[in-house]
């Protein structure tokens, strides 16, 4: 790159009476080559009104200052050259704090039951909205560090990625810039009659633009007993305080809420630094809620944000619903610090490797470590596994790799979808479960060694997974993050062989030659019931493979781990199914997960009849044993969707379905009954409820 930001002194006024901001930043470069432009990123709603720059001692006015609202770049030009070396660019500009935004640099009014003054400001930056803060090289391979310094009226909290420095009102704190600091951002009275107070905080690590992140507001710490919280560095040993902020007006402030998100955090972060073998190095992490808030949380480092459905359980109240969603919600996020923050993806078309690795290893292998009673690997397989499963059978379907053109805002929000989160996901559960836990955590701690501070694509990961594991893993990754789709396994016995045939596996029915191009290097995982329970794990890397047929009951997909489905001869299916409601099952719960949405999923999209899948769903619900809430969510989904195919059929049609979903449910509420009882689990609870919506749908009488 030309012109590479080494690090940025940036200074934001607030002005809530005015509901504006203005700013001035002093960004050090370096420059590769001769130049008379700078070309950075500015947008709407910044009006920047002065610019110099600074070589070797010498000040360079610009001749003009031009903005391209189309690819939100400001254009600054000078008469004379810039030589290669280092130089300091200084600008000032202006802008309005919107209330409607929920991105860039916003503010949050205060609720109609609260006193004037209750509103507070906080940034969204992800992706491509630092830009609409102050001006900068808004790419995420652009990293620097950033000194922030920032002035509100006094009386109000600032907080920020790093942090505070020191607090004052006097003029003498505030950064001497060449853009002439206080000049544009003096220190006279505010607009509300109240002295301006000024906040400097450490200069951060190298970091994106898009992970800056600053709050202005009436907080309040909602802490255990409002004390702050921290864990010690097991790598330092140095203490790393937690904090949890909210709007002090807020109705929640009241009841303390944040015990369960600060408990997460506390414990999660030893966690993580034991596992990568990499200390923190913000000195700090705030939580900060935000009442209107476009995503459900922000992995700023230091100062993660997020809704308060994310970030606040009330334990008397919330469920173990809520409490799952702050935890996992805090894991995530958590993640993050590292993946994505530390080592970053080197553009908005590998934000798989962000979302994917935060997903798998901070809701499931750190929640798993917190909660291990909440069976979240199993969770993972009902969830994530099966909406990847199903979004990427749709021929509208894109690769994880997804091409991106331009860093716009637009461009890149396509990237933000259940593709990069969910299937990214499973495609690293499926790679963990290939080479192996242990050699899946060592290669991750390798590759954020490795690439700390900088930025990545897959193949990067994919290398370190290789030297920890011994594997060929980019070779075997390659199709499944470049390639739209996945295959159905077609499974035929013929004597003491099995013959295995991989096809793309469409929800409209099987594909065209056309269409079906892709033969994916497929992970097998062969489970034999019989004899010593032998386990084989076998790459397929052709469209048709044939292996030794194991003796008695087998699946291809030991745990679900594939990502892929699996098609069974019907004479098999049916033994699957006895096996699945043996009170002696020899199936684990993820396996039979997979069974039912193969077979659920194979009969919906026309490659096999309808009736072997009533026939299969009727004998799993038949169990003697404890009806399970995960099985039958997917079965009652199943019924749902059938109604909802054919609803335009004859009414003894739907009828008929109606008839076949009572005769599945009457005999499971006999067993555990229409309401609530003293002492019900939370599962149990959660079968009941779902137990009586499908019944009304199938009109079975009380």
């Amino acid at each position: 790159m030309m012109i590479k930001p080494v690090s940025y002194a940036l200074t934001i006024k607030t002005d809530f009476a005015e509901s504006s901001f203005s700013g001035t930043v002093e960004i050090e470069l370096e420059l590769s080559l001769l130049t008379k432009c700078v070309v950075l990123h500015a947008t709407n709603p910044l009006q920047v009104h002065a610019a110099v720059l600074v070589q070797e001692g010498k000040r360079f006015a610009p001749c003009s200052l031009e903005t391209d609202e189309e690819e939100e770049k400001l254009s600054i030009d000078f008469e004379d050259e810039l030589k290669p070396g280092k130089a300091t660019l200084g600008l000032h500009w202006t802008g309005q704090l919107s209330a409607e935004a929920r991105f860039g640099y916003y503010k949050i009014p205060c609720e109609d039951d609260e006193p004037e003054g209750e509103q507070y400001a906080v940034t969204h930056f992800q992706p491509t909205m630092a830009r609409r803060a102050f001006p900068c090289f808004d790419h995420p391979t652009q990293k620097a560090t950033f000194s922030l310094t920032l002035l509100s009226p006094a009386g109000y909290t600032s907080l920020a990625n790093s942090p505070e420095l020191e607090r004052s009102s006097s003029c003498g704190t505030l950064p001497t810039t060449t853009v002439l600091t206080r000049d544009f951002l003096g220190l006279e009275k505010s607009a509300e009659g109240a002295a301006w107070e000024v906040v400097r905080f450490k200069t951060t690590p190298i970091m994106s633009t898009y992970l800056v992140a600053w709050a202005i507001g009436h907080f309040r710490l909602l802490n255990h007993s409002y004390l702050e919280t921290s864990y010690i560095s097991p790598i330092t040993n140095i203490e790393v305080p937690l904090r949890l902020y909210a709007a002090t007006a807020r109705k929640y402030v009241q009841r303390g809420l944040g015990g369960q998100a600060l408990d997460t955090l506390a414990r999660a972060m030893p966690i993580y630094e034991k596992l990568f073998d990499i200390a923190y190095e913000y000195g700090k992490v705030d939580l900060l809620v935000c009442d209107a808030f476009e995503a459900g949380a922000m992995e700023n480092p230091g100062l993660i944000t997020g809704q308060p459905l994310s970030l606040l359980h009330d334990p008397a109240t919330g469920g173990r619903s809520s409490k799952k969603i702050v935890t996992t919600t805090v894991a995530h996020e958590a993640s993050h610090l590292w993946f994505g923050d530390l080592v970053s993806m080197s553009f908005w078309d590998e934000l798989w490797l962000n979302e994917g690795t935060a997903t798998w290893l901070g809701e499931v292998v750190v929640v798993h470590e917190l909660q291990p009673d909440w069976n979240v690997e199993v969770e993972f397989v009902r969830t994530h596994r099966a909406r990847a499963l199903k979004l990427d059978c749709l021929l509208s379907s894109h690769p994880v790799h997804l091409p991106v053109l331009k860093n716009l805002p637009n461009a890149v929000a396509e990237a933000f979808d259940d593709i990069s989160y969910a299937k990214g996901s499973t495609l690293l559960r499926m790679l963990s479960h290939t080479i192996g836990r242990i050699a899946f955590i060592r290669g991750i701690a390798s590759y954020l060694k490795k690439h700390a501070h900088g930025n990545t694509t897959s193949v990067d990961l994919w290398q370190s997974m290789s030297e920890a594991s011994g594997v060929d893993v980019p070779r075997m990754m390659e199709t499944w993050t470049s390639q739209v789709g996945f295959p159905v396994v077609t499974v035929e016995e013929d004597g003491q062989v099995l013959k295995l045939a991989q096809n793309r596996f469409l929800a409209s029915g099987p594909a065209s030659e056309e269409i079906d191009q892709t033969v994916w290097t497929l992970p097998l995982g062969v489970k034999a019931f019989e004899a010593s329970n032998e386990l084989e794990s076998k790459l397929m890397t052709t469209r048709e493979l044939e292996i030794p047929k194991p003796a008695g009951l087998f699946i291809v997909n030991r745990e679900a781990a594939g990502f892929y489905r699996v098609s069974y001869p019907p004479v098999h299916l049916s033994l699957l199914a006895s096996e699945a409601i043996s009170p002696t099952c020899r199936l684990s719960l993820p396996e039979r997960l997979a069974l039912l949405q193969d077979v659920i999923a194979l009969s919906s999209s026309g490659h096999t009849r309808t009736s072997s899948t009533l026939s299969f769903i009727r004998t799993l619900a038949s169990t003697t044993e404890t009806p399970e809430y995960l099985l039958w969510h997917d079965i009652a989904e199943a019924l749902g969707h059938m109604l909802d195919t054919w609803w335009e059929q004859a009414p003894e049609v739907q009828e008929g379905i109606k008839a076949f979903a009572r005769s599945l449910l009457e005999p499971l509420l006999d067993r555990v009954g229409w309401s609530y009882d003293v002492g019900d689990s939370t599962e149990r609870k959660s079968l009941k409820s779902l137990a009586v919506g499908a019944a009304c749908v199938a009109e079975v009488p009380a």
